[in-house]
């Protein structure tokens, strides 16, 4: 799969990135990246780094949680809902650009790796 070549879910990308003011095209290559590391994981690779990830974007519990897809009281868990966890994804990348003042390279750390590990 091309990070270019239509999805299913690409009408899912554009409107939550119109919605926060993000490029749609890196919404859909970070979904791409969490894709390739889901298929990892579901071939049972020894150290796959993913635990509790889960979903296109690869929320992990306590980010799904924070961005409105995981609520530990009732049980319910939307990281696999493709238009939800799209929408969380270009929530969460506005919300690390503008932490990171507009620095898109820093955005995109901190949305893989925790904003404490971007830099």
């Amino acid at each position: 799969m091309n990070i270019f070549d239509p999805t299913p879910y690409d009408e899912d990308f554009e409107e939550a990135a119109k919605k926060y003011g993000i490029p749609s095209d890196i919404l859909k290559s970070i979904a791409h990246k969490g894709l390739t590391l889901a298929f990892i994981a579901f071939c049972d690779l020894a150290n796959t780094p993913l635990g509790s990830s889960a979903g296109m974007f690869q929320f992990r519990r306590g980010t799904g949680q924070d961005y409105g897809l995981v609520d530990p009281k009732t049980g319910r868990d939307d990281r696999k809902d493709p238009k939800l966890s799209a929408n969380a994804a270009a929530k969460k990348l506005s919300d690390d650009l503008q932490y990171f003042k507009g620095d898109l390279r820093l955005a995109i750390e901190a949305f893989n790796g925790g904003r404490g590990n971007a830099g």
